[in-house]
């Protein structure tokens, strides 16, 4: 039998399991469910703590803040309409990453497959930052150079500062709960190997700043070759793993939470203690949060491109 707390955040409700890891099911209002979700995560102080990789901004009213709204807001937008049928495929990878919008004269879903995992992986970012309280590296999104590209590899890249620990997190945007996990499972079979690239390609670029990192830790990093010497170096004894699954379907956090503690594959990785962090958030009805998704950014566009 599962015992689950619940936790009021000024935001939303909170269902947690804790076992020898811990599951996370975030629930807004039903009755408000797309206002509450995108006031929360398209608030200007969350976009700008997000574009300046601060989690201690406080947003204030200026030309130049609203810029950086605009830019960033910018990169969640479908503008080419590069898109193919979603009614046309059943591929696992589109379905994975379903994040059209709405063909207003056909009436059917679109895809595209860099938009939705992008938008996962900035509410990641933001539940991460804002609720969790970890120290982002550096924002994966911060290394595109097209806006209709996704940035490959581990999808976050955090710190906490309490138990001098990095975590690597993966994040997945689905149709159902069932494949979001299969998908994540597939992605943990290769998880080592994922962090050794990420650690080779991104955290040992010297040409990005890594923020809030313990210097112990920041010159272990640019010591070593592989994160294998830099666990020995260091002397690591335990990794994050936060995993993030946004998914239509299931909603009741009892069967969430089941399904999570149940299906979800937690091995050690690279042998040492590993701390699981799961997160569910259901988006309920898929077509209707990407149209109001859609219509929200639209609108929040045209207020920054004029505000002063």
């Amino acid at each position: 039998m599962y015992s689950i707390k619940e936790e009021n955040n000024e935001k939303f409700k909170i269902y947690i399991y804790e076992n020898n890891y811990t599951f996370y099911h975030i629930s807004f209002n039903e009755s408000t469910f797309y206002d509450d979700l995108f006031d929360y995560f398209l608030s200007e102080e969350n976009l700008l703590k997000f574009a300046e990789n601060n989690s201690s901004l406080r947003f204030n009213p200026s030309r130049i803040n609203y810029v950086t709204l605009f830019k960033t807001l910018y990169i969640f937008i479908d503008s080419e309409h590069i898109t193919i049928d979603y009614d046309d495929t059943d591929n696992e990878i589109v379905l994975q990453e379903f994040n059209g919008f709405i063909d207003e004269e056909t009436g059917k879903a679109k895809v595209r497959l860099s938009k939705i995992g992008r938008l996962g992986e900035y509410f990641f970012h933001v539940l991460l930052s804002d609720y969790f309280k970890f120290k982002c590296v550096f924002p994966k999104i911060s290394m595109t150079t097209n806006k209709n590209m996704s940035v490959h590899g581990i999808d976050a890249v955090f710190y906490d500062p309490d138990k001098k620990m990095l975590l690597f997190g993966e994040s997945k945007v689905s149709i159902s709960l069932d494949n979001g996990i299969s998908l994540i499972n597939k992605s943990l079979t290769t998880y080592e190997n994922g962090i050794d690239e990420e650690f080779r390609l991104v955290l040992s670029n010297r040409n990005l700043k890594r923020n809030d990192i313990d210097i112990e830790l920041e010159n272990g990093i640019d010591k070593c070759l592989t994160f294998k010497e830099f666990i020995n170096v260091v002397g690591v004894t335990q990794i994050g793993v936060p995993i993030f699954v946004s998914h239509g379907d299931d909603i009741d956090e009892k069967i969430i939470i089941e399904k999570l503690e149940s299906k979800i594959s937690r091995d050690k990785i690279f042998g040492l203690d590993t701390l699981y962090i799961i997160i569910s958030l259901p988006i309920i009805d898929k077509d209707e949060f990407f149209i109001k998704l859609k219509n929200n950014i639209v609108k929040k566009l045209d207020y920054y491109a004029t505000a002063k």
